[in-house]
């Protein structure tokens, strides 16, 4: 869990890509992480599990499959990106 302040809001915590990539559901304070909130990432807010929400195991798939769907996103981005900074690099 990361407190609710602008750096945690802009920085991406390396091990988050992990947690998605292995299906880890993120269990998190503030939803504001990087891009992963615009990208529509899955997670579980800790007040949920507070106040005693039980996720099922449909729920919990239904957040790992699209989790692996932002991992994939991801890649493609990134991808990308190289390409386009080899085109760059190669004129």
């Amino acid at each position: 869990m990361r407190d609710d302040i602008i750096v945690n809001r802009v920085a991406c915590p390396t091990k988050i890509i992990d947690y998605l990539e292995y299906g880890i559901i993120p269990i998190i304070s503030c939803p504001e992480i990087g891009d992963f909130n615009k990208m529509g990432y899955s997670y579980i807010h800790y007040e949920k599990l507070i106040e005693g929400k039980i996720f099922d195991n449909n729920e919990l798939e239904k957040m790992r499959k699209n989790n692996t769907k932002i991992i994939e996103r991801l890649r493609n981005i990134q991808q990308d990106g190289k390409e386009k900074l080899l085109k760059l690099l190669e004129n």
